[in-house]
């Protein structure tokens, strides 16, 4: 069995993570620079880029195994080809 490559998905979680903590960093610099804009995006944007991190580390921690068990299922399935 060949294990799969996740080399473009990893890519895009990477870009999506790195694009939330900056978007994060900017909304918290902007806000104690007494940024009118930033404090009144603050409540919304920061829990949702948080939740966006969160849920692509829970996304690969939890089916990152799964391609690997669907490999090896199908394959017991066809009679060990």
């Amino acid at each position: 069995m060949q294990k799969p490559h996740y080399r473009t998905s990893k890519r895009y979680m990477l870009a999506s993570q790195i694009a939330a903590w900056i978007v994060i960093f900017t909304i918290v610099i902007a806000a104690c620079l007494d940024s009118a804009g930033a404090l009144s995006l603050a409540p919304t944007v920061i829990p949702i880029m948080a939740g966006l991190v969160a849920a692509m580390l829970g996304i690969h921690r939890v089916t990152g195994s799964k391609d690997m068990q669907t490999l090896a299922r199908q394959r017991h399935d066809r009679g060990g080809e």
